[in-house]
């Protein structure tokens, strides 16, 4: 699978400079909670669209209620609920292990995040095609061939994975090496090293390294989102990468550098394009702005000075309970009775059902109208980016 990495070309070199600085522009729009809720709001969105990559609609509305443990009565629902939750866990402790100081690439953490999506699902959703059982976190024992690529043997596996980590694993720490990172999305996936599940799981290590390099410390932008947009070129641009070397400058490994080098411009021009995506969709005024329109068009049943409290709990990461009145201008059993409201259709939340500090959140019902264009489907808010309305019709699929 050499060559593993790309060097510091120009158009590598500007696009990762472009990428530092939107992704540090968008860490600078939002604080403390508000930080942390944009987070769990992320990975609810690389759970949607990398199953969504997969063939697998899982809709929003699904996945919050399966995180209220509310399942659908439809097994085919049910099975993609469960599927988004373990999803989501997996990213959340994959996060966690990494700001411990966790390694990604190595054999053993990329083996447990596919244990970790796939290890609670029924046992009849791990048949494969040709009658075997995908065992969650097991490296691959067949043989696969996906498209054109066929796969690496399977007694190669685990070789090429300590391969992978012993390059990878080492690299710096820090935005320089967000080409390198592109370049391991690609080369994890050529590895192929399950039997299945190998998209969801390269897309998670690829979260992970680029949170460790400080492209995306906070997961406040998704990649997946954007592979999601332009998943047939994504597909295309992988396949592309597996061809071999087109000649005596096209580097010295077996594979293609050019190809290689063209798969990371894309990679890196999606996160670009999402990191930018998402500070527009936090700017504060605007958001506020937005706030309130949902408030006025959307929620005649509520209070519009609601608006005034999410907008404080947004602007400041969380506001005092006891703030409410004051803020919203209202009386304080009517301020009382409207947090109320506000708690129980999740615009703020809390820890406890008397907690002191309220936080804003992200319904799916509002962020159709907080965010537009965050999904495409699912939502009682506008869509007017093309690709995502097109994203709606994806059928619904098994896992």
């Amino acid at each position: 699978m050499e060559p593993l990495l790309v060097g510091r070309r120009d158009e590598l070199a500007s696009r990762t400079l472009q990428l530092a600085t939107a992704a540090t522009r968008l860490e600078g729009t939002v604080q403390g909670a508000t930080r942390a809720a944009i987070a769990g709001l992320v990975r609810e969105m690389n759970c949607y669209y990398s199953n969504l990559i997969e063939g697998a609609n899982t809709l929003p509305l699904d996945i919050e209620r399966a995180l209220r443990d509310e399942f659908a009565p439809k097994k085919e629902v049910r099975d993609l609920q469960k599927l988004a939750l373990s999803h989501i866990a997996a990213e959340s402790q994959l996060e966690a292990e990494v700001d411990r100081g966790a390694m990604p690439t190595s054999p053993e953490v990329i083996a447990w995040v596919h244990g970790a999506i796939y290890k609670d699902l029924p046992r009849e959703l791990m048949k494969l095609n040709d009658g075997s059982m995908l065992v969650p976190g097991r490296p691959r024992d067949i043989e696969v061939k996906v498209g054109n690529h066929v796969a690496p043997g399977a007694a190669s596996v685990p070789a090429l994975l300590d391969r992978f980590h012993s390059v990878y694993g080492k690299l710096e720490p820090s935005v320089a090496s967000i080409p390198e990172v592109m370049a391991a999305h690609h080369r994890l996936t050529w590895i192929h090293p399950f039997a299945d599940g190998n998209g969801r799981v390269a897309r998670l290590i690829t979260g992970a390294m680029l949170r460790k390099c400080g492209a995306n410390t906070d997961s406040l932008w998704s990649l997946s989102r954007g592979l999601a947009r332009d998943a047939t070129t994504y597909k295309t641009m992988l396949a592309n990468a597996d061809a071999p070397r087109r000649g005596d400058l096209d580097g010295r490994g077996n594979l293609s550098l050019g190809a290689l080098v063209e798969f990371c411009v894309f990679m890196m021009d999606r996160a670009i394009d999402q990191a930018e995506f998402m500070t527009r969709m936090l700017d504060l005024p605007r958001l506020a702005s937005r706030v309130q329109n949902y408030f006025r068009q959307a929620r005649a049943d509520v209070k519009f000075e609601g608006a005034h409290l999410v907008n404080q709990a947004l602007a400041f990461g969380e506001m005092e309970r006891g703030e409410a009145a004051r803020i919203s201008g209202l009386s304080e059993r009517v301020a009382r009775d409207l947090v109320g409201q506000l708690l129980e259709e999740g615009l703020l939340v809390t820890d406890s059902p008397r907690g002191r500090l309220l936080r804003a959140g992200f319904p799916v019902k509002a962020r159709g109208y907080f965010f537009p264009n965050l999904y495409p489907a699912g939502l009682d808010g506008p869509v007017d980016d093309p690709e995502i309305r097109k994203l709606a019709r994806a059928p619904r699929r098994r896992i």
